[in-house]
C-alpha cells in the first residue's frame, strides 16, 4: 500500500504527499506533519493511548489527525474487520483524548461503511 500511495502522488504530481510505513509505536515521520491520515488500522494497535500520544508529538503547529475507520455498525458481511474489531468513533475520541488530542469534525455520511474523524491538540 506505501508503495500504491507513492506512486499515485507521484503520478498525480502531489509532491507533498508522502508515504510512510510506520509502526505502532514509531510512525517514522520524516518530519512534523500537518495531516497524518490513519486508514483502516487503529484496531491493530494494542496500546493507541500512547500511539496518539506519538502521534500527537509528530503534528506541526496546527496539524491535525484524521482517522477514517469503520463503523461498529456496518453490514458483518461488507468490507473491513469483524464487528468484534471495529472501533466507535466515542472510543477512538476517549483514546485520544489521552495524548491530549480532541475531535475537530465527525463525518459518518460521507463512506457507506466508515467513519471519518478530525482530532486535533
Amino acid at each position: 500500500m506505501v508503495r500504491y500511495l507513492r506512486e499515485r502522488a507521484a503520478k498525480a504530481g502531489l509532491a507533498n504527499v508522502v508515504a510512510v510505513h510506520g509502526e505502532a509505536t514509531d510512525p517514522k515521520l520524516p518530519e512534523r506533519a500537518h495531516v497524518i491520515l490513519r486508514v483502516d488500522v487503529l484496531h491493530h494497535i494494542e496500546d493507541r493511548g500512547a500511539f496518539f500520544t506519538t502521534l500527537a508529538g509528530q503534528l506541526a503547529l496546527g496539524g491535525r489527525i484524521v482517522v477514517v475507520d469503520f463503523e461498529p455498525d456496518a453490514p458483518e458481511d461488507g468490507p473491513g474487520p469483524p464487528r468484534k474489531h471495529r472501533l466507535a468513533v466515542d472510543t477512538v475520541v476517549h483514546d485520544a483524548a489521552a495524548a491530549g488530542l480532541r475531535a475537530r469534525s465527525t463525518v459518518s455520511d460521507t463512506l457507506p461503511y466508515q467513519y471519518v474523524l478530525q482530532l486535533e491538540r
